[in-house]
C-alpha cells in the first residue's frame, strides 16, 4: 500500500472541500519544492524514524501533537492497530 499516495489524495480532497483553488495548490507545492534541496537529509531522517515508529505500533495508539498527521495516518492503516486517538488543538495562536 502506498500510504503517501493515499494520504496525499485524502489531503487534496480536504483541501478542495475547504475551498482551495488550483492556483493555491500550485503556490503551496512550489514553495515546498523550492526548499526541498536544503531539507532533503532531514526528510530522509524523518522518514526512517517514522518507519521505526510505525513498525512498533500496535493496539491502541495516542498521538498528541500530530502535526500534519502523516505518522498517525500510517499507524491507522496497520492491521495491528485497533484504534488511533489524536489530540490536537483547534485554536491558532
Amino acid at each position: 500500500m502506498d500510504f503517501l499516495r493515499l494520504y496525499y489524495d485524502e489531503a487534496l480532497k480536504v483541501f478542495y472541500e475547504a475551498g482551495g483553488s488550483e492556483e493555491e495548490r500550485y503556490w503551496l507545492v512550489s514553495s515546498m519544492l523550492v526548499r526541498y534541496p536544503a531539507y532533503r537529509d532531514e526528510f530522509e531522517i524523518r522518514r526512517r524514524l517514522m518507519d521505526l515508529i510505525v513498525q512498533e505500533a500496535e493496539g491502541r495508539v495516542l498521538d498528541a501533537g500530530c502535526g500534519l498527521g502523516i505518522l498517525t495516518f500510517r499507524m491507522a492503516l496497520k492491521d495491528e492497530v485497533e484504534k488511533v486517538l489524536v489530540l490536537t488543538s483547534l485554536t491558532s495562536s
